[in-house]
């Protein structure tokens, strides 16, 4: 039973984040169509919740990069899924970005 804390955007946010595949990520905007600028609050509620094990280390920054709130092991997760980066450290979107989604604005 999800927590009464669980908020319908905090719910969301999860869903999604539990339909991307292995070896593959979606940006933080893409997650929240564009629309939510909490995204990144939602998904530390989650980890340091009830739902650590969800593949957050799937959802990254514009352009790449890799998240810096905290979200530690998140490259060593990646390379496991075999996930490659470029020499910044960013993961390249052209291989690596779930585009197969089809979520729309959160309420």
């Amino acid at each position: 039973m999800p927590s009464p804390r669980l908020t319908r955007f905090r719910e969301a946010v999860l869903k999604r984040v539990q339909e991307i595949p292995s070896g593959m990520v979606v940006t933080y905007a893409d997650l929240g169509d564009r629309k939510c600028a909490n995204v990144g609050g939602a998904m530390t509620y989650l980890v340091d919740h009830e739902y650590a094990e969800i593949p957050w280390h799937r959802v990254v920054k514009k352009g790449g990069r890799l998240s810096d709130k905290g979200m530690s092991g998140q490259q060593d997760r990646l390379l496991a899924e075999g996930i490659t980066f470029r020499p910044d450290g960013s993961v390249n979107l052209d291989l690596f970005e779930w585009k197969e989604h089809h979520w729309g604005p959160i309420d």
